[in-house]
């Protein structure tokens, strides 16, 4: 029987397989991501509630020069990095790292803040970029990290969404 799933930004349709008794395919190495990877990154994206989310939202593109020692050591610094904008207050955040040709990973990410404008902080909405970048500039210096490698775009209605997440659709 043919399934029909409808999210707030889309819609998939698909049969399941005939046997539920077959054996799983033999894994093999992926470079990038997986078929199936995308499909449930973009499945998730498109249940958002973009209603929902605010009007103070960044997408961003964060980069380092060289590329940390082991996967523990870019975990530990890419927690380090969500838990520093997670002490400013955001509602919604989503973030998905990718590899560059030259074997350095990049973060991928859209932040959605609790407020445009923060009484006790002072922040406004080009502050937040400059704070996402900043961030990361000044916690990944010794990675060489630069701000002139690093992207950051406010989002604030419903076309910036559906940019981000045709971004990721695109995979």
């Amino acid at each position: 029987m043919r399934t029909l799933k409808v999210y707030n930004s889309g819609a998939r349709c698909g049969t399941p397989p005939r046997s539920l008794t077959a054996m799983p395919s033999k894994r093999s190495h992926i470079a990038g991501w997986s078929p199936g990877a995308v499909r449930r990154n973009t499945a998730f994206l498109q249940s958002v509630d973009w209603l929902l989310l605010g009007e103070n939202g960044y997408a961003f593109t964060l980069t380092l020069k060289t590329c940390p020692e082991s996967p523990e050591q870019w975990q530990r610094l890419v927690k380090n990095y969500l838990e520093s904008l997670r002490k400013v207050g955001f509602n919604y955040l989503h973030w998905v790292v990718e590899w560059q040709r030259r074997g350095v990973p990049h973060l991928h990410g859209v932040v959605y803040f609790t407020d445009a404008c923060d009484p006790l902080g002072g922040f406004l909405n080009d502050d937040y970029c400059r704070l996402i970048i900043c961030n990361w500039v000044r916690m990944f210096t010794f990675r060489e990290a630069r701000v002139q490698a690093q992207d950051c775009k406010p989002i604030s209605d419903a076309k910036g969404w559906f940019k981000y997440l045709a971004k990721h659709a695109g995979r």
